[in-house]
């Protein structure tokens, strides 16, 4: 008897200081539960869609129904179909040239629609719809959507149908031709290999090395964001050119570490 009540003595026993910041803990979480229940007892709100809409969503759910898409050969899972009929209104537009706010219209992430057209910005361009999947993050759910109304206007050489015309050379204006750079293995990489890449610059290739030492090795990409105000232009440059080993990573036996 006299160890029971030794141990309610000493684990449910509080001074002054602890008893204040359990009334506080207990306070907090009745405001957070009572806001949770008030969120959700909301009502939904309502949204009118016109006729068109109506049947385009009618459409999905049938095509969703069936297992199979409109075009009857890509399956669509319930969670696409939910992102498809949140995109309704589409505008037929081309990746090349449309801004971020149409993007966004359409349904897409802010962030993502920014990396886009810093991913043009920076000399990139879509040959076709598939080229949007190398954008780092895009929604895939919202792509699949997007490529029944991406039409990319393909440039044609002039001179090609005319043979009127001869094309000149000039040296002094001849366009140099692109800096090929060779794709390295991230966890083996030095900052030299580093620097040779678009956005990353001495400053970025130096904390990826150091990051990659504390660390051991990366296990994915994603391991970047840990660097303090990291560009997504650098990001996406990395994730171009650099690939992982992960079997180069560093492993260490946590029964055998010391504490630094």
């Amino acid at each position: 008897m006299r160890l029971w009540r030794k141990l309610i003595r000493n684990y449910f026993t509080f001074n002054n200081r602890e008893k204040h910041g359990l009334y506080v803990l207990v306070v907090l979480l009745l405001i957070l539960s009572s806001t949770h229940l008030f969120i959700r007892l909301q009502p939904a709100p309502q949204v009118d869609l016109s006729a068109e809409q109506l049947v385009m969503l009618d459409k999905f759910e049938k095509a969703n129904e069936s297992g199979i898409s409109p075009d009857n050969s890509v399956e669509i899972s319930p969670i696409q179909t939910d992102s498809i009929k949140k995109h309704i209104g589409w505008q037929t537009f081309d990746p090349n040239f449309v801004d971020s706010q149409a993007l966004i219209n359409s349904g897409l992430n802010e962030k993502i629609a920014q990396r886009l057209i810093n991913y043009r910005k920076s000399g990139g361009r879509f040959k076709s719809a598939d080229d949007l999947s190398k954008i780092y993050g895009m929604d895939s759910s919202w792509l699949l959507e997007a490529k029944m109304h991406i039409e990319i206007e393909q440039k044609q050489n002039l001179y090609d149908s005319s043979p009127s015309y001869t094309v000149f050379k000039v040296d002094s204006f001849e366009k140099k031709p692109k800096r090929q750079i060779p794709t390295f293995e991230l966890n083996s990489a030095d900052s030299m290999s580093l620097v040779q890449l678009p956005w990353v610059g001495p400053y970025y290739a130096s904390e990826i090395v150091k990051l990659r030492q504390n660390l051991g090795g990366f296990k994915s990409h994603d391991q970047l964001l840990g660097i303090y105000r990291l560009k997504d232009q650098t990001i996406e440059s990395i994730l171009e050119y650099a690939t992982l080993d992960t079997s180069l990573i560093v492993r260490m036996n946590i029964n055998e570490v010391d504490i630094r």
